[in-house]
């Protein structure tokens, strides 16, 4: 929801709007734009594919914060999470990440921790398990069979050899630390809109 110029666009625009409007391709220039920096390639996936990517792994081992009861039948979404910590398969990482609080989408818990809240938090925390279990040494000594079962499952722009190259390097590396951030901002409404906008560079 974060409040954007989008390229090519007037006005302002939600974030994940450039995906609708241009693609991934769009969604690029628009996080270029907005953080002030190169995007070397994108990867897409859809919920289908988010599943599948979690069951190959074997799943994800995830502390759910609290239970997490929701259905909304016009979304298909029937969430039902109970707390602790829990190895999610694939329909159960999707539901973690969408389940969405009172907090909603991102809110600052603590001003003065910088301290924030919501369903975007939760994504983070469960990027960075994902990113620790995708990259440990069982994982990456199966990385040739994962690929052949995800193929399908993502879209992206980087070339093959490049995935290979970096998975090469991300093997000789003694460890791997994914660093997470929350742009600061307020949580607004604008014309009628809700909006994360973002607290302007000093």
């Amino acid at each position: 929801d974060t409040r954007v110029r989008i390229p090519g666009r007037s006005g302002y625009d939600r974030i994940n709007a450039a995906h609708a409007y241009g693609g991934p391709e769009l969604a690029v220039r628009t996080v270029e734009n907005l953080l002030g920096v190169d995007v070397d390639y994108y990867v897409r996936i859809d919920y289908k594919g988010f599943e599948t990517i979690i069951d190959t792994l074997g799943g994800v081992v995830i502390d759910v914060e609290r239970p997490m009861r929701y259905v909304d039948r016009a979304q298909g979404l029937d969430i039902d999470l109970n707390p602790g910590v829990q190895l999610l398969n694939g329909k159960q990482a999707l539901d973690y990440v969408r389940f969405r609080d009172g907090l909603g989408d991102v809110a600052l818990v603590d001003p003065e921790t910088m301290t924030f809240g919501g369903r975007v938090e939760r994504q983070l925390k469960f990027a960075r398990a994902l990113a620790n279990q995708a990259f440990s040494a069982r994982t990456l000594l199966s990385a040739p069979k994962l690929f052949s079962q995800l193929k399908g499952t993502v879209a992206t722009d980087m070339p093959a050899k490049v995935a290979f190259d970096l998975l090469v390097a991300i093997q000789a590396l003694p460890s791997i630390e994914v660093e997470s951030a929350v742009l600061p901002g307020t949580g607004m409404t604008v014309d009628g809109a809700s909006y994360w906008v973002i607290n302007e560079p000093l």
